[in-house]
C-alpha cells in the first residue's frame, strides 16, 4: 500500500486480526467508497425515483419557505384538497418532503395559511366602499385584474366540496370576504348583502372557469364591465320597506 494511502477492510473473516486481513484483503478506500455512494444512491432512488429530477436549491430557510408556498398555491389552485399530496408540493417546489412537516406542520396547516394569506389581503376591500364594484369587476372580468385574488378563489372553489377542507373554506370566506365587506355596508342585514355580493363574484369566475374568457368568442360589449358593476352594485344595495333600494357604490 502506498504511503498516504487510507484503506477500507471489506468481508474480513471472522475473528481475522485486522491487520492479517489488511494484507489478505486490502481494498482502497477509493474503491469501497465508490461502491457505498452507488448502493446509497440506488436506495435513495427506490424511495423515491424523482428525487434525481427536482433541480438543487440553495439551503436558504426563507427561500425554501417561499417556493414552497408557491408550490402549494399552484397544486391547490388546479386539484382539491383531496387530490394534492405533500409529495406532489415537494416535487413542484424541488424541496424534500419533509421539510414541509418541518415548516409548516401538516397539509391541513399548509392549506390554512394559504386560504388566510396574512401577507396579502383582498386590495378591493382594503381601498374602501367607494369603488367597490368597479374594482370587483375588474378583478372577475379584466385581463387587467388582480390574478393572485382570481388565484385565491380558485383555491376556495376546488376544495369546497372536500369533506377535510370545506369547514376551513367556508371560515375564510366569512372571515377574509363577506365580514370585511358587511363593515364596509350601512343599513340592515349587512352580513346578508355581504354574502349575496359574494354568491355574485363566485358565479361570475365559475362561469370563466367552465366556459373560458367571457372574450373567448369575440370581443364584449363596450359596456360589459359597467354590467357586472351595475350586478355587483345591486346585490349590496340597501333594502328598503317596499321593495325599493338604496343606491350602493
Amino acid at each position: 500500500m502506498k504511503r498516504g494511502e487510507s484503506c477500507l477492510i471489506l468481508g474480513k473473516p471472522v475473528g481475522m486480526p485486522a491487520a492479517e486481513a489488511t494484507s489478505h484483503h486490502p481494498v482502497t478506500f477509493n474503491v469501497g467508497l465508490a461502491m457505498v455512494c452507488q448502493q446509497l444512491m440506488t436506495n435513495s432512488l427506490m424511495k423515491d425515483p424523482n428525487s434525481m429530477a427536482r433541480p438543487a436549491r440553495p439551503r436558504n430557510a426563507e427561500a425554501t419557505r417561499a417556493a414552497i408556498l408557491t408550490a402549494a398555491r399552484d397544486c391547490f389552485s388546479h386539484e382539491s384538497y383531496d387530490q394534492v399530496g405533500i409529495r406532489d408540493i415537494a416535487q413542484k417546489a424541488g424541496v424534500d418532503a419533509a421539510l414541509i412537516c418541518r415548516y409548516f406542520g401538516s397539509k391541513e396547516d399548509l392549506f390554512k395559511l394559504l386560504l388566510a394569506r396574512p401577507d396579502k389581503p383582498l386590495e378591493i376591500i382594503e381601498q374602501g366602499r367607494e369603488g367597490l364594484s368597479a374594482r370587483v369587476s375588474e378583478m372577475v372580468a379584466s385581463k387587467s385584474g388582480d390574478p393572485e385574488a382570481i388565484e385565491d378563489l380558485l383555491i376556495m372553489l376546488r376544495s369546497a366540496s372536500s369533506k377535510t377542507a370545506a369547514s376551513l373554506v367556508r371560515d375564510t370566506m366569512v372571515k377574509r370576504f363577506d365580514e370585511p365587506i358587511a363593515r364596509l355596508l350601512e343599513g340592515e342585514y349587512p352580513a346578508l348583502r355581504a354574502r349575496l355580493m359574494g354568491s355574485v363574484i363566485i358565479g361570475l369566475i365559475v362561469s370563466e372557469i367552465i366556459r373560458g374568457p367571457w372574450d373567448g368568442n369575440g370581443p364584449v360589449p363596450d359596456d360589459f364591465l359597467q354590467r357586472i358593476q351595475d350586478l355587483v352594485r345591486l346585490s349590496i344595495k340597501e333594502f328598503q320597506p317596499g321593495g325599493e333600494a338604496a343606491d350602493a357604490g
